[in-house]
């Protein structure tokens, strides 16, 4: 989503690096990216990605802020079990310049462009 006021990448059940890594050089910077976090698994396979996996990304996309969404699910330990967690995203994400942004349900956020 793009417009004069700044661009979003909303990847919701994002899994992979390569298909946001092709839409970042499609399309061209973003502003904020809001991308899932708990590498969580359906018996076995893999359905989102991780916090450090979803650093990455953000980081591919040139993006100033990470929205760090799935983040409070507890998942089912022997069906879905949970891998990763927003901590564990603003872990990965330090000596980086994003911000990462874990909100509680109904708190507002304002997004501030940095000047680039």
């Amino acid at each position: 989503m793009r417009s004069e006021a700044g661009s979003v990448f909303v990847g919701t059940e994002a899994r992979d690096l390569p298909p946001i890594a092709a839409y970042a050089v499609r399309t061209g910077p973003v502003d904020v990216a809001l991308l899932p976090v708990n590498a969580v698994r359906f018996l076995h396979a893999r359905l989102v990605m991780s916090g450090p996996e979803a650093v990455k990304a953000a980081c591919v996309l040139c993006a100033q802020s990470l929205f760090v969404i799935h983040d409070a699910h507890a998942g089912f330990p022997l069906i879905a079990p949970v891998g990763s967690s927003g901590a564990e995203t603003e872990a990965a994400a330090q000596g980086t310049d994003l911000m990462v942004v874990r909100l509680d349900p109904g708190q507002p956020w304002a997004f501030a462009r940095k000047n680039k």
